[in-house]
Formats: structure tokens, sequence, C-alpha cells
């Protein structure tokens, strides 16, 4: 997994979503509109997790269990937040702030989401 940002650690406040998986995995969102985040996958990745609306594959990793990203596709295009606890220098991020999305319609979830996530591209090794 590669973001390639413009951003210092210290710009990024991270988003500790309310939902019951992030909650669980205590998960902590990064993202950045303006960068790019590409995520390799081996080709015998397991199957993303998807629950609640069932529009955003949630990558957790087959060795360890810790979520690593979640990727939205727009049609062609992919979206995507990295979590914090699975990069090697989360110690050195912030707080992260408590966001909760539980009542967006797809509609506002998906605006939301071309405007703050990071534009992705995945693929398979």
């Amino acid at each position: 997994m590669t973001l390639q940002t413009r951003h210092a650690i210290a710009d990024f406040v991270p988003r500790a979503d309310q939902c019951g998986f992030c909650v669980r995995h205590r998960a902590s969102a990064i993202s950045d509109p303006e960068g790019s985040l590409e995520l390799m996958l081996p080709a015998d990745a397991p199957e993303p997790y998807r629950f609640g609306l069932g529009i955003t594959d949630f990558h957790v990793c087959d060795r360890c269990g810790v979520f690593v990203a979640a990727i939205w596709w727009d049609g062609p295009k992919a979206y995507g937040v990295i979590n914090v606890p699975a990069l090697d220098d989360r110690d050195r991020f912030g707080a992260a702030r408590v966001a909760d999305f539980e009542g967006e319609t797809i509609a506002d979830r998906e605006a939301r989401r071309r405007q703050t996530w990071t534009p992705a591209r995945v693929e398979t090794r």
C-alpha cells in the first residue's frame, strides 16, 4: 500500500468512525483527496468484507487480521482510506476525532467520499 501526499503526518486528523466494524477494529482512517493511494493485493487475497450499505470493500490482512484500507468504487473510479493502525508510523499520528456517518443516505455518503477520500488504484499481483 502506498499513499502519495504532499501533507506531513502532523497535518492529518484521523477519523474514528462509530460503526460497529470500525469500533471493533479500533479503526482510525486517513485520506487525502489531493493525493493518490495504490493498494496492491496478492493474487490469493481474501474477499473484501462488506457490511451495512454494502458499497465499500474493507480489506483485512489475512495474516494478522488488521483492517488495512477501505475502497469505494464510483463506477470505474476508486477512492480509499487507510487505517492508521496498519501503518508502521502509526504512533506519529495525532488522536482521532470521532466521526459518525450513521444518518447519511447513500447519495450523501458517496458525495462526501468523492470530496474527502483519496483517489485510488487497486491492483492484484
